[in-house]
């Protein structure tokens, strides 16, 4: 069909030329017409079914992995958790220069001033008693007495807490060095 757009020896047709585009309106272009139906057509009902047994798969695999990383996820948080409330009992120590005593409870933390007998320190986070709550189901044990800080933020009775994910029996550290330093080793 080109053979009559020959203009001569040295002579270039620009690619807009009317006698080239009418040239080319009957022919096919690069893509071929199997290619051009095959990308009308959409996706077949095999091809769908490849991609949800492999979406099944990778969630077979996943989804344990998530659920192994909440409860772990879990634990780690009521550490932390444990960790600042022992911390805010350290700071009101050294604010109100008396030392505090931290009582624990399955599921809950309780300030004390002066001694572990003492007067109930209600703060904002606690209930009508004095209480912290513990979120996320944690459990709180301890192989040492009751924690006190002193009016200089040190811990007279410095000791660990035990604190247990309740869903798996995972156990984390909190330790409180005489020094007062708080740690989840």
């Amino acid at each position: 069909p080109f053979a009559d757009l020959n203009p001569g020896p040295g002579l270039v047709l620009p690619l807009h030329s009317p006698a080239l585009l009418r040239a080319m309106e009957g022919t096919s272009s690069m893509v071929g017409p199997r290619l051009r139906r095959l990308g009308m057509r959409g996706f077949s009902a095999v091809e769908l079914m490849v991609v949800v047994g492999i979406i099944g798969i990778l969630a077979a695999i996943g989804i344990p992995s998530l659920f192994t990383y909440l409860r772990a996820a879990r634990l780690t948080a009521g550490a932390l958790e444990v960790k600042t409330l022992l911390n805010v009992a350290r700071q009101e120590a050294i604010r109100r220069n008396d030392s505090i005593c931290v009582e624990y409870l399955n599921q809950q933390i309780r300030l004390r001033q002066a001694t572990c007998g003492g007067t109930v320190v209600t703060l904002p986070g606690t209930d009508a008693n004095g209480w912290f709550p513990l979120a996320n189901g944690i459990d709180l044990s301890g192989a040492t007495a009751n924690v006190v800080f002193t009016y200089l933020g040190a811990a007279s009775t410095p000791g660990q807490l035990t604190v247990r994910n309740q869903t798996n029996a995972q156990t984390a550290t909190v330790t409180v060095a005489s020094s007062g330093r708080i740690t989840i080793p």
